[in-house]
This record gives C-alpha cells, structure tokens and sequence, in this order.
C-alpha cells in the first residue's frame, strides 16, 4: 500500500515491541533528527486515528513532546 492509500484509512495502528525500536519510535513520534528517514513519519491520516501500540521495553524512555504532534 501506499501512504496515500494508508493515510485515507479510518484507523491505523503501528506495533512495535522490543528495546530496539525505542530509538526510532521516539525520534518519529516527537520529530527528532532525521525522522523522516522512516516511512512511518509520513503517515498522518486525513479524517482519520493512529494509534501506536508498543511495549515496555519500546517505550520506556520515550520523550514526552512538550506539543503532542497529529
């Protein structure tokens, strides 16, 4: 799929699990470095949800934006 075609969805869901994914979840998710390196960052959907499913160890040291970004 495209993100076109992802970001026309009614509700998309990213899982990510693991102490290996903290680092770039959290740069995608408050906009650091070169987050856009990531296809997922492009994903913001027109009308409708994203929800991010992860565990513990994925985001036990994520930064809380001070802006929640959409």
């Amino acid at each position: 799929l495209t993100g076109k075609v992802i970001n026309n969805a009614s509700i998309i869901m990213f899982i990510a699990t693991g102490k290996n994914k903290l680092k770039v979840v959290d740069e995608i998710l408050n906009q650091k470095e070169n987050y856009t390196d990531y296809p997922a960052s492009f994903i913001n959907p027109h009308d409708g949800e994203l929800h991010w499913l992860l565990d513990v160890s994925s985001a036990s040291q994520i930064e809380k934006s001070s802006e929640a970004k959409k």
